[in-house]
């Protein structure tokens, strides 16, 4: 299949957004690059429901910040795996961190963070003796470059703001949400300069608020009331002003033991959970000696009650390899027994034996809900493979890539021990992206009648419209039927009473009580009834409808409407919601099968999504596809014709007439349907108005509306005709529910080859 020639002219790549100095930030204009903007808005996540015990709200209210610091950053290569966040649901906070004056997050990481909830931070840094002028600059405005050293005519109490402005605008362009703010070069005026550099810290975080709705500005311990660096490892009087003035504080790594617990105290009970205490995971003088000793800080911080800061977690693939980055990795976030872990890594544990679990980052930080209480979409997708499918059809193979803009959302719950099911990923099968959830059983001796729980949400059940509940699964054999499951409780952040009525398909109602606490689970499957079920809630089943897709994968989709699930009328203030979200699955006995498989199938998506009205006055299209050809190379010898150059588009918003057939459509410059966009191209006259997927090759995906196409081959027996020429068709995804544009809808351009032939 495709092999680009990606990387023969690398300099025709898009630029990486950072900066190296500040007269490099003052002639930053917007506009200049927009494919290093950011296509997913931040999707806010559902408050927490009421914790039923003290350590469970503990870890409700403990926050996490993850600081990225991978080999300098501005790694990411989209035909080579790297690393990548696979445990969102623990995330807060991410900071994307390099070694450049000015790092902005490069538009992939920014779109994975806010599909799964997560504010992400750019990061200003100084450091060492040659940025000592460039603190001076910060506060002065870039007019002072010239005298920048001259200390003994500064007035200090003047603050410039040029900078903040500056960094302000960069936030609102590049669509992230905040700064990490770290100086660690001396700041040579003393106290009256730090005194400046707070100043700039509360007019950048005031106006940052004003102008960016829930963004943050963070500050990292480093220089000190008096000007100099001075890591404290805490938050004392030496750097509390500079915490006054921010949203939060990160704090050095190398603490003791009693620092958290004086951290707190110094914040206060309303903020101590804005004191980040820092973790080193390559260890470094951290508490407890990073790693999989992590936990070590973690219980600290845990009974101190401040929040955590783990910097560079991309150990697990930096340090241990990409070879089992997978299990590694999870093993750092969800905990497992030293006999699991890389050899080189046990002699650290200490007093963890092999019969004991170590722990990992969920036993101290509750995974947090899905985004949007309205709607859920996952396909599983980890943002990378060496396959790409779309729909169950093998589209790409034997290629690498790497693409944070595709990465989906995770299933929040972890498999409980006794389950007689388990899942783990395939990077083998996929309905869409390169990877799908496999589903496999612990005991394949005998048949299987089980449920699996994947995701701890709120979904609030509409009480106006039709929910379309539907799963995309490819059974490994026959004699699989995998359905899903729902739980229905109370949205309510206090404990409530929660009655449902039932309508039944004779119209009658059944009244389910879950009065005494338990969750109301609906079944929506094909084989499994509630007889199946362990008494743990109430139960209702229902059969959903099947379809067979491309590849043997099969969709099983039920249509929730209103009037089935209602409160009861003494409830009837009480909004439902869909509080769990799982599988159901059913492996029948057979004499042909030997039941010794562990393997049972493979989910492709799953999703909760309201059904709307489809004839919508408006609707995002995109428009105006165009090639901008940047290179062509003539291999002569193989009869060949290789192309380098920018796929463009922009968006618009149909406007459609319901009294008429009448649409119009009206340029757009920021709207947040499309998820991303997939590319295909091919060889085809001008007159082709619909794409024919078999003859068309995929490229790739775009995440924003620019696409490098980094070296096609074309050759030249299929393009000596006048007529035929390269054809570039654009189809667009929606971030919500993953629905992907109809033939009719796509857009395409057309590029005339023939005047190349030689």
């Amino acid at each position: 299949m495709l092999k680009l020639h990606h990387d023969l002219h690398p300099e025709k790549k898009t630029r990486s957004p950072y900066w190296k100095s500040l007269a490099e930030l003052e002639k930053w204009q917007p506009g200049t690059d927009q494919e290093n903007i950011a296509k997913v808005s931040l999707r806010p996540r559902p408050e927490f429901r009421t914790a039923k015990t003290r350590e469970e709200k503990n870890k409700q209210e403990t926050k996490l910040i993850v600081c990225h610091d991978m080999a300098g950053g501005y790694q990411e290569d989209y035909f080579k795996i790297g690393y990548s966040i696979q445990y969102w649901q623990y995330v807060d906070t991410f900071i994307y961190f390099s070694h450049k004056r000015v790092t902005v997050p490069p538009p992939q990481w920014t779109n994975a963070a806010h599909r799964n909830g997560v504010k992400i931070f750019g990061t200003y840094l100084t450091e060492w003796e040659g940025a000592i002028s460039e603190n001076e600059l910060w506060v002065r405005g870039p007019s002072s470059e010239e005298n920048s050293q001259d200390t003994a005519n500064n007035d200090r109490s003047i603050v410039s703001t040029f900078f903040a402005d500056k960094l302000i605008q960069m936030a609102e362009y590049y669509k992230f949400d905040g700064w990490f703010i770290n100086i660690e070069a001396p700041l040579i005026g003393g106290t009256p300069h730090a005194n400046q550099v707070i100043q700039f810290l509360n007019y950048l975080k005031i106006e940052m608020h004003r102008r960016i709705p829930g963004s943050e500005v963070l500050w990292y311990d480093s220089v000190t009331v008096d000007g100099a660096v001075a890591w404290q490892d805490q938050l004392n009087d030496l750097n509390f002003p500079f915490f006054r003035v921010s949203d939060g504080i990160f704090t050095n790594y190398t603490w003791r033991q009693e620092y958290p617990a004086q951290s707190a105290i110094t914040a206060g009970k309303k903020r101590r959970r804005d004191v980040f205490t820092g973790i080193d995971i390559w260890g470094r003088k951290t508490y407890g000696g990073g790693g999989y000793t992590t936990y070590k800080a973690l219980e600290v911080i845990s009974k101190a009650k401040t929040s955590v800061a783990l910097f560079a977690p991309a150990w697990t693939f930096e340090h241990l390899g990409q070879e089992n980055f997978w299990t590694n990795d999870r093993l750092f976030w969800l905990g497992g027994f030293s006999s699991q872990l890389p050899s080189k890594e046990r002699e650290n544990l200490g007093d963890v034996g092999t019969t004991v679990k170590n722990p990992g980052i969920v036993d101290y930080i509750q995974a947090r809900y899905p985004p949007d209480n309205q709607s859920f979409y996952t396909n599983f997708s980890r943002g990378c493979g060496n396959k790409f499918f779309i729909d169950g059809k093998l589209v790409l193979e034997n290629q690498d890539w790497y693409h944070l803009s595709h990465q989906s959302i995770q299933p929040n719950m972890v498999a409980k021990e006794l389950s007689p099911l388990t899942f783990d990923y395939s990077f083998e099968k996929s309905f869409q992206g390169g990877t799908s959830l496999l589903v496999s059983s612990n005991n394949p001796s005998r048949p299987i009648v089980a449920s699996l729980s994947l995701y701890d949400l709120d979904i609030e059940l509409s009480t106006t419209r039709p929910t379309r509940i539907a799963i995309t699964y490819l059974p490994a054999f026959d004699g699989i039927s995998i359905g899903t499951f729902i739980k229905i409780g109370s949205s309510s952040r206090i404990q409530a009473k929660c009655a449902v009525d039932f309508l039944g398909g004779n119209d009658n109602r059944v009244s389910s009580d879950g009065s005494d606490g338990k969750t109301i689970v609906v079944l929506l499957s094909e084989s499994i009834s509630k007889n199946n079920m362990n008494p743990i809630a109430s139960v209702k089943t229902y059969k959903p409808i099947n379809y067979t897709r491309a590849g043997g994968w099969i969709t099983s989709e039920f249509i929730l409407e209103p009037v089935f699930f209602v409160p009861s009328l003494k409830d009837a203030k009480i909004q439902l919601s869909i509080q769990e979200f799982g599988l159901t699955l059913f492996k029948k006995s057979s004499d042909s099968d030997p039941l010794t498989r562990t393997t049972l199938g493979y989910i492709g998506e799953l999703s909760i999504v309201p059904l709307i009205d489809e004839h919508t006055p408006f609707k995002e299209v995109v428009q105006n596809v165009r090639f901008e050809m940047q290179h062509v190379d003539h291999k002569k010898d193989q009869g060949l014709l290789r192309i380098w150059g920018n796929v463009v588009f922009e968006l618009g918003i149909r406007v459609s007439d319901n009294s008429t057939s009448d649409t119009t459509v009206q340029s757009t410059t920021r709207s947040n349907t499309f998820a991303h966009y997939y590319i295909y191209v091919g060889l085809s006259k001008d007159t082709v108005a619909r794409p024919v997927l078999d003859e068309l090759t995929f490229l790739g995906i775009a995440d924003t509306n620019k696409f490098w196409i980094g070296g096609y081959d074309v050759r030249y027996d299929k393009i000596k005709n006048e007529g035929v020429g390269l054809v570039i068709w654009v189809q667009s995804v929606e971030e919500k529910s993953g629905v992907k544009t109809e033939a009719f809808e796509w857009r395409r351009c057309w590029v005339k080859l023939s005047r190349y032939v030689l």
